[in-house]
């Protein structure tokens, strides 16, 4: 596996000094980079110890998957300018969680808005294969959206597209606050491309804590049972601190390098 960070370009150094393998970077700050900017990224990229294969937040809130607003136009043309500059970079995987862009508003029809969703995914996937990039859908829990918030939603969703690029993020923050066992996770394993990890704190995504570590450890212990190698990445929201990351890269090492009992 490979112990990741969800941050920005500008935090490289610190999560590299901090022990971590991968970072990953978000979406919406690569897709706003001049061409200079972009060539910067990749040169440390290219030249620093951390590998870079995914990005995460999507889009901005204003640019609709579903809903009030929705332009399939507007996501195509942003797909197809964020695909460029992600292969540019050597990107794998992109996360569609965006639970602003894709919570439903008051009165809304579900039914309207499932066929929109599955629409936005086909646009998304069918831009990003072009490119070689996996699209990976992200459950989002109901703390912070209303419309695909648990993993079987999600993979239901998955196994109804039946796109040859479209994978999963499974993300423990969300699982826990939806109360989710660790079955969903054995039945979603086979679509699994990047983990997300986070603690809540005051129903907050924060940096792990070691005395919430038990928590975690059901489904740390799946994971290794089905053999997932990919990335497992810290994905907080809050200030990043040295301490706060160094605490981290501890738990994550206890939970998926060592033995679990």
């Amino acid at each position: 596996m490979l112990l990741g960070c969800c941050t920005s370009i500008e935090n490289y150094d610190l999560v590299a000094t901090s022990g971590y393998q991968s970072i990953i970077l978000p979406a919406t700050e690569i897709v706003d980079m001049n061409n200079k900017n972009l060539q910067r990224v990749k040169q440390i990229i290219e030249n620093g110890p951390l590998k870079c294969e995914t990005l995460n937040s999507f889009c901005t809130p204003s640019l609709k998957l579903c809903g009030n607003n929705y332009d399939p136009d507007a996501l195509d043309t942003y797909c197809l300018y964020l695909a460029k500059k992600a292969y540019y970079l050597g990107i794998h995987n992109i996360g569609i969680g965006a639970p602003k862009s894709r919570s439903l508003e008051d009165g809304f029809s579900r039914t309207i808005g499932y066929q929109q969703i599955k629409k936005s995914i086909r646009i998304i996937s069918n831009i990003f294969k072009k490119y070689n990039i996996n699209v990976l859908l992200e459950p989002v829990c109901s703390l912070e959206c209303n419309f695909i918030t648990t993993t079987v939603e999600a993979l239901a969703l998955i196994n109804e597209l039946r796109l040859e690029n479209l994978f999963l993020v499974y993300d423990l923050y969300h699982a826990q606050a939806e109360g989710e066992s660790i079955i969903p996770l054995y039945n979603a394993s086979e679509k699994i491309k990047v983990v997300h990890i986070a603690e809540n704190i005051n129903n907050e995504r924060r940096y792990l804590r070691s005395d919430y570590i038990e928590k975690h450890k059901p489904f740390a212990r799946v994971l290794i049972e089905i053999s997932y190698d990919g990335e497992v990445a810290i994905e907080a929201f809050g200030k990043i601190k040295d301490i706060y990351l160094k605490e981290s890269i501890k738990i994550l090492k206890k939970l998926f390098y060592s033995s679990i009992k």
